[in-house]
């Protein structure tokens, strides 16, 4: 376990298990600080091979939308990853081939014709082929996608700071955090 700090974001925590008698092996990030007092949605229009190349951080709070393909993952979905544009997209191919309990059966052809239409999709983003949206929605402001640009604005990128919905603060505990007298 140890932790670093992401220029202009904030400080990670990352976490590694390997078990030597099994083999099994798990990578986690979090992050570390105060929770952030509002949500931050960051819509990035991938077009160029570059773009594929940004480092990225998508927090176990953040849902995470790709519209061309209607992809929605949940928050929690993937756990922590610190990663490039590329590498999660990578992964969430992996994930949803491994873990999809539909993705072996072939009782319905046009539902398996769908799932591969849409798994040449995203590799199709991942190749840079195709220009694609990737939507981090995290209301803890816990996930970033890297600007190369910095410190001027970045023009792919677009960020909304909004404030969080009295679901939201239940969906993480928020509500019944007490840090008065603390």
């Amino acid at each position: 376990m140890c932790t670093t700090s992401v220029p202009y974001f904030k400080e990670l925590i990352i976490m590694s298990f390997i078990c030597e008698f099994c083999g099994v092996h798990s990578t986690e990030c979090k992050t570390g600080g105060e929770i952030s007092p509002q949500g931050k949605k960051i819509t990035l229009k991938a077009s160029i091979e570059d773009d594929l190349k940004r480092d990225c951080f998508k927090s176990d709070s953040s849902r995470l939308f790709i519209p061309e393909v209607d992809l929605e993952l949940d928050y929690g979905t993937l756990g922590g990853i610190y990663s490039t544009i590329e590498g999660l997209l990578e992964k969430i191919i992996d994930n949803l081939k491994e873990k999809n309990p539909f993705v072996g059966d072939s009782s319905n052809i046009e539902f398996k014709e769908k799932l591969d239409t849409f798994f040449a999709k995203l590799e199709l983003f991942k190749q840079m082929k195709e220009p694609f949206t990737i939507i981090f929605d995290d209301p803890l402001d816990n996930s970033f996608i890297q600007n190369p640009y910095y410190p001027k604005e970045d023009p792919n990128i677009v960020v909304e700071i909004y404030n969080r919905s009295n679901e939201d603060n239940e969906e993480f505990g928020l509500n019944d955090i007490k840090t008065d007298n603390y």
